[in-house]
């Protein structure tokens, strides 16, 4: 685990656009949270609409 940690913390990724809708989302089963903004908005149709179940 602490390797894993390790090479992720080195990778100098940006922070993920949409993680702070998305965990949430998952957390309610796929729910859209009510606080997402406008320009986000058109994703929660797909979020909620997976083809994959």
């Amino acid at each position: 685990m602490e390797e894993f940690k390790n090479i992720m913390a080195n990778l100098n990724l940006p922070y993920p656009k949409f993680i702070d809708y998305a965990v949430p989302g998952n957390k309610q089963c796929g729910v859209c949270p009510c606080d997402l903004p406008e320009n986000l908005e058109k994703y929660c149709q797909h979020m909620t609409e997976s083809p994959q179940g």
